[in-house]
């Protein structure tokens, strides 16, 4: 470092001092004037004192105005520095000033742009002081400004060095990097620019590139003008532009998405206004993004038509329910039943339709609940108990003694697969049996927690299936068409979400079958175990539950503003022993709760005035889950939903249509769960 280079860096440090101490009126001599930097005329090195926050130039020396080709000091002062400086430079600046009123001192390679002159590339040594405007101390006028003493880089092999190794991450970076006039003509382009819009015209002696339909100009590139015109003034008003964009490309290619960077910048070589630009291909990105828009329109159309289809399937389920119960000659029963049957099978079919439709839209999501597992399962089997007696189909469950009584992890995903494979063992078996059995594999040990692979199988003895057809059935819209075989309904979606939610849930499921003997249908599921103290306490409720199944007729008020389903309801409640009383809407649910008491509050979801969400969370602030229970009731609820609803307050949700039998065993027991001390089923 030579004598020169040291007289600037200590005086940058001395000019600095006062930066310290500048908050306090007690030190008025650490504050400059104009005439106090004379004697900095004597440095070689140019200094000058620019005013960060006011973006004006406040000193130079003589060296200072060399650099910027300034014919006096008052000339360099009249320039207008702000119109050039770009909103990140501004933002690094101002950042720049923030550190060095903490006392640190900035020192960073500069590239300058003097009127009239080549660019330089600058050693930028600055750091804070306090300048007095006026020859007033007191002033509020007084500024704090950067001083920046300069020294010219000199042609050494290092900056070269820097220089060669930019160039060849230009050459390399998967991202097309330009530098544009500021009417779009090309002044610069890195070879992937060069590869994605083109060859110009004469940049390369190959025929084939020559022939290439270039977009080589900035503006001919926008697929969307306006887009262009934006950039355009955003830029000359200084500021940054970024935006994801559309762009033409090399040989009449379709369009792609671009994540698009600019900002206004001054040429190194001849110090114009000019644009630097970058371009990322996000084609791929856009693409997933608007299928995912699509897929969530389906999704909330599908939900909508779900919610219409079912609100009338309530009460023609309801009521040919509620009319099993008369006096019914023998051909009226059957004839009913036929009814029920059929409109099973369409609830099957719609119920099918919406849960396809919400993993082909990735809305899985697992939930970790400590449930029972040998519960669980008599539960399934219970559920299609009526139907396997109706066909004559012995249907047994066979447990070993080492299953785990008390697992975590989702039940109703679990649930929901095993149903399906029994429905469908029951629905493809004229005689025999149809046996779900549970057994342990091999467990898997982490440091939290430990993991016990479960072994599910569903065995009938059935029409069974062809070796060629039993790993197409895991398929959507997959259906077996047998020579002679009857014409089972379904949508041939039931086996594909099965596998679907096997998969998500760390499983995997399959097939043995053999035809005319039968199928097993088996799945291993991966389940955490619970410990022995919360085993116990879920056995102990669970019996508690059993044992507190009211008989007793209850208060229930219906909330529900369709008035053919508030008569089913009504009816409905009548045939398991209830008294009734009925709210259009939220608003007058809590109206009602007011003057009369109520044992138990069955809650519409969508209603006008005040929906149910809001009447349930409205009732909750006075009355807990065991002192009112409510359970919902929608045409549109999703299993996935129940934990949102039993947040907001809700014991528990059903979806419409709503058989007799389960309207009674929801009922029975959440007033258990209550009168123990538990708020929700």
């Amino acid at each position: 470092m030579d004598e020169s280079t040291e007289i600037t860096k200590d005086t940058s440090e001395q000019l600095a001092a006062g930066s310290n101490n500048s908050g306090s009126k007690d030190h008025e001599h650490c504050c400059h004037r104009r005439d106090d930097l004379a004697a900095l005329n004597i440095l070689k090195h140019p200094v000058w004192i620019f005013d960060v926050e006011r973006k004006c130039m406040f000193w130079a020396n003589k060296a200072a105005l060399e650099i910027w080709k300034a014919d006096s000091l008052t000339e360099l002062l009249e320039r207008d520095f702000a119109s050039d400086m770009s909103e990140e430079t501004n933002t690094r600046m101002l950042d720049h000033l923030e550190q060095m009123k903490r006392g640190k001192v900035m020192t960073e390679q500069w590239t300058y742009y003097p009127k009239g002159g080549r660019p330089k590339t600058l050693q930028v040594s600055g750091s804070v002081i306090w300048i007095q405007h006026n020859n007033d101390i007191d002033n509020d006028s007084r500024g704090r400004a950067a001083v920046l003493a300069e020294a010219e880089l000199p042609d050494h092999a290092g900056f070269h060095d820097s220089t060669a190794r930019e160039v060849e991450l230009l050459r390399h970076v998967p991202m097309a990097v330009c530098q544009f006039k500021m009417n779009g003509d090309s002044i610069f382009r890195n070879p992937e620019d060069l590869r994605v819009f083109g060859v110009d015209k004469g940049h390369d002696d190959d025929d084939d590139n020559n022939e290439k339909k270039s977009k080589t100009g900035l503006l001919d590139r926008f697929v969307d003008p306006s887009v262009a015109t934006t950039m355009l003034e955003k830029l000359q008003d200084g500021k940054d532009y970024r935006v994801a964009a559309k762009h033409y490309v090399a040989d009449d290619g379709p369009p792609l998405w671009f994540a698009i960077s600019c900002r206004k910048s001054k040429d190194p070589v001849t110090s114009d206004d000019s644009i630097l630009y970058s371009a990322r291909d996000i084609t791929e990105v856009m693409k997933a993004r608007e299928d995912t828009k699509k897929a969530n329109l389906k999704s909330e159309f599908m939900s909508v038509i779900a919610h219409e289809i079912r609100t009338p399937l309530h009460q023609i389920v309801g009521y040919t329910d509620l009319l099993e119960l008369t006096n019914l000659a023998e051909k009226q029963v059957e004839a009913v039943r036929m009814i029920q049957r059929s409109l099973d099978n369409l609830m099957s079919i719609l119920n099918d339709l919406l849960d396809y439709n919400k993993y082909e839209c990735g809305h899985t999501e697992l939930e970790k609940i400590h449930f029972s597992l040998r519960g669980l399962l008599r539960g399934c089997v219970t559920s299609i108990q009526t139907e396997a007696v109706a066909k004559g189909i012995d249907l047994r469950l066979d447990l070993v003694e080492n299953l785990p009584f008390k697992v975590i992890g989702d039940p109703n995903k679990l649930r929901q697969i095993l149903l399906n494979l029994l429905q469908n063992a029951v629905k493809f078996t004229d005689q025999g049996h149809v046996i779900l059995s549970a057994s342990t594999r091999s467990s898997i040990n982490t440091p939290d927690n430990h993991h016990q692979v479960i072994r599910f199988e569903v065995t009938d003895t059935g029409i069974g299936i062809p070796r060629t057809h039993q790993t197409m059935i895991f398929e959507k819209y997959a259906k077996v068409n047998l020579n002679n075989a009857i014409n089972y309904n379904g949508t041939g979606l039931g086996l594909a979400i099965c596998a679907s939610l096997a998969q998500a849930m760390g499983g995997k499921i399959g097939v043995d079958s053999e035809m005319g003997k039968g199928s097993t249908f088996y799945m291993e599921i991966p389940l955490e175990l619970s410990t022995t103290e919360e085993a116990s306490a879920v056995k102990k409720d669970q019996m508690a539950a059993e044992e507190l199944s009211p008989d007793e007729s209850l208060r229930v008020l219906v909330v529900e503003d369709n008035k053919v389903n508030q008569k089913l309801v009504v009816r409905m409640l009548g045939k398991l022993g209830h008294s009734s009383v009925v709210a259009e809407n939220g608003q007058v649910a809590l109206d009602k709760l007011q003057s009369a008491q109520a044992d138990l509050v069955l809650m519409d979801i969508q209603m006008p005035v005040m929906d149910g969400l809001e009447a349930t969370r409205e009732i909750r602030k006075t009355r807990t889950k065991f002192a009112l229970p409510i359970v919902g009731l929608s045409a549109s609820f999703q299993n996935a939903d129940l934990e949102t609803y039993l947040d907001i307050g809700m014991n528990q949700c059903l979806s419409k249509p709503v058989r007799l039998e389960t309207l009674k065993r929801t009922i029975d027991k959440t007033i258990a769960n209550c009168r123990m001390g538990r708020g929700s089923v």
